[in-house]
């Protein structure tokens, strides 16, 4: 194991920040360390050891944060944290002959980014003594950081830029959905006009547009159909998109259509797979009910639950189980065979990592919880 990872195994970062004399609040947050602030907006994750700053937005991991702690170069606050640790600094003790492979989606690298990533694997090779395979993993790493930041930038502009049309509104209100102008407003739902193609494309770099997801990797423009969108936010910021199938007032797509769709996940970091509505988790316990789809879980928050949506039945998020745990969880997927099918084989999954019951809410009136609740 090399230094790296020695640190990482004896260190985590809520000890690392507890060390440092900084006191998180109940919902895991500590004020920025990178400025003055009044509301705190730098988020502890204990689950994946890391933190991120929302009014900078800076992440990383325990390294990363005790170096910027201290406005220390990278091999400095490695070799601090390891005699602070008691463990061996010797130069075999940084690498190590198991070979590690970085994330085959971050493997092709855009045109601008090419110098950060040679920056960053530089450091870690020549300054922190790790070998060329390691280096590239970590500088990987650091690359996901930046182009999530790319993406809330993109993302953000977007939403400033943008509205709901009067027929999304419509939609939103009706019967069919019966969305409260608070609720919409909250889940900062909004419309891709006409001209957003164009305004994008004047606004960003093509590079950029593609980091983005909302663009191919050839540069095709994903969004004409899908202009009612949906936005996932974390930390009250957006950080993912999904499109729904609307076109002027149509919002049942013809026969080969899809309704939803996701980003393109050249970026790596923009999988499907991850909870909707994630910043109703506060990690105290409580029932929460967790639907599938965005717009149920919608509803149910409007109606006073504490709700997460899956999008899709396909794509529940296994690996943020611990997320949920402290919770009692309550199961509302679709009243058909792949909703049956999923809460079954979602529940015994559940059931056997967190060690206690998982609850089924049955539909039976309806063939979602949005059609249920607005009959």
């Amino acid at each position: 194991m090399n230094l790296i990872d020695q640190i990482k195994s004896n260190i985590t970062i809520t000890e690392l920040v507890t060390r440092l004399g900084l006191f998180q609040n109940k919902s895991g947050f500590i004020s920025s360390i990178y400025k003055k602030e009044k509301v705190p907006s730098l988020k502890i994750y204990p689950d994946t050891n890391s933190y991120f700053d929302f009014s900078t937005d800076t992440g990383g991991d325990v390294i990363k944060f005790y170096e910027d702690y201290y406005h220390i170069e990278t091999k400095q606050a490695i070799q601090e944290l390891a005699k602070m640790l008691n463990l061996k600094t010797e130069s075999n003790y940084y690498s190590s002959p198991k070979a590690i492979t970085p994330p085959k989606q971050l493997l092709e690298l855009l045109p601008f980014e090419l110098y950060y990533f040679d920056e960053r694997a530089g450091i870690y090779e020549f300054e922190a003594g790790l070998t060329k395979t390691e280096a590239e993993k970590y500088a990987y790493q650091d690359l996901t950081y930046q182009r999530t930041k790319i993406q809330k930038d993109v993302y953000s502009f977007l939403y400033r830029e943008s509205a709901l049309t009067d027929a999304a509104i419509s939609y939103l209100t009706s019967n069919k959905r019966k969305l409260t102008k608070e609720t919409i407003e909250r889940f900062k739902l909004f419309s891709l006009g006409e001209h957003s193609e164009s305004l994008l494309r004047d606004s960003f770099l093509e590079d950029v547009l593609i980091i983005s997801g909302l663009f191919s990797r050839n540069g095709k423009y994903l969004f004409d159909e899908h202009t009612l969108i949906i936005p996932y936010q974390q930390g009250g910021k957006i950080v993912s998109l999904k499109g729904r199938y609307f076109v002027n007032s149509e919002h049942e797509p013809p026969e080969g259509k899809i309704k939803y769709k996701a980003l393109s996940n050249f970026a790596g970091n923009l999988n499907a797979k991850r909870f909707f509505n994630i910043d109703t988790l506060n990690g105290h316990t409580g029932e929460i009910v967790i639907t599938e789809g965005e717009f149920d879980c919608m509803i149910a928050e409007q109606l006073g639950d504490k709700a997460l949506g899956v999008p899709g039945v396909s794509n529940f998020p296994f690996e943020l189980i611990s997320m949920i745990a402290p919770y009692e969880i309550y199961l509302c997927f679709d009243n058909d065979k792949a909703g049956k099918d999923a809460t079954a084989k979602t529940k015994a999954i559940l059931e056997k990592e967190i060690n206690k019951p998982v609850h089924i809410i049955k539909l039976t009136n309806g063939k979602d919880l949005t059609e249920v609740l607005c009959q």
